[in-house]
């Protein structure tokens, strides 16, 4: 994250921060976990459960569930 003060056109001070785009981090899925295989109907509506699986470089913990995206739609909720 930068900061940096500037001077408006209008006289006054200010202090602008500018933060870069998160990182995208692409991760393993298990679709409706507990079935196997992992059933996928991909005409039906209906909510779809999902885990991320993490790594041992990557904690699940660590994620922000309002930053995460499944082929453009977010969850309806999380645990």
């Amino acid at each position: 994250m930068d900061a940096f003060d500037g001077q408006p056109s209008d006289g006054s001070d200010a202090t602008f921060t500018i933060s870069p785009p998160s990182e995208v981090i692409y991760v393993d899925l298990d679709i409706k976990p507990g079935s196997c295989p992992n059933p996928l109907n991909t005409r039906s509506n209906a909510v779809l459960p999902v885990a991320i699986l993490g790594t041992d470089v990557f904690d699940v913990n660590d994620i922000d569930p309002a930053t995460v995206m499944l082929e453009g739609v977010s969850p309806l909720r999380w645990n």
